[in-house]
C-alpha cells in the first residue's frame, strides 16, 4: 500500500524550512525581493535535508513523489539518485519528451545541461 500523505509531509517541511531560510536571507542581505542567487543559496542549503527526509519517506513506501509541489526543484534528492543516476534519469526524460513531442523537451534539456555543468561535463 502506498503512502501519499508523505507528499504533504514533505511539502510542509520544505515550506517551513524555506520560510525560515528566506526570512533570514531577507533580514541579512537580500532585501524584500529574493534574487535568483538568493533562491539558489536556499535550495543548496535545503538539498541535504530534502535528501534525508525523502530517504525516510521512500523507505516507508512513499507514493506520489512527483506530486510534491517541490519535486521540480529537488528531483534528484527526492528520487534518491546519485549524480550519474540522475543524469541517466534526465536523459530518459529528454528522450521521452522528444519521442512524444511533448512541450517539456526544452525544460528537460535545460535541466540536463545544468546537471552536466554541476558534474563538470
Amino acid at each position: 500500500m502506498g503512502w501519499c500523505s508523505a507528499t504533504e509531509i514533505m511539502d510542509t517541511a520544505l515550506e517551513a524550512a524555506e520560510a525560515a531560510v528566506g526570512a533570514a536571507l531577507d533580514a541579512i542581505e537580500w532585501g524584500a525581493q529574493p534574487t535568483s542567487h538568493g533562491e539558489q543559496l536556499v535550495d543548496d542549503a535545503l538539498r541535504p535535508f530534502v535528501a534525508k527526509l525523502a530517504a525516510v519517506l521512500r523507505d516507508n513506501d512513499w507514493d506520489c513523489i512527483e506530486e510534491s509541489d517541490y519535486f521540480d526543484r529537488f528531483q534528484q534528492e527526492m528520487l534518491g539518485y546519485d549524480d550519474s543516476e540522475y543524469a541517466a534519469y534526465l536523459v530518459e526524460q529528454v528522450k521521452d519528451a522528444a519521442d512524444y513531442q511533448s512541450g517539456d523537451l526544452e525544460k528537460w534539456t535545460a535541466k540536463l545541461a545544468v546537471h552536466k555543468r554541476k558534474m563538470g561535463n
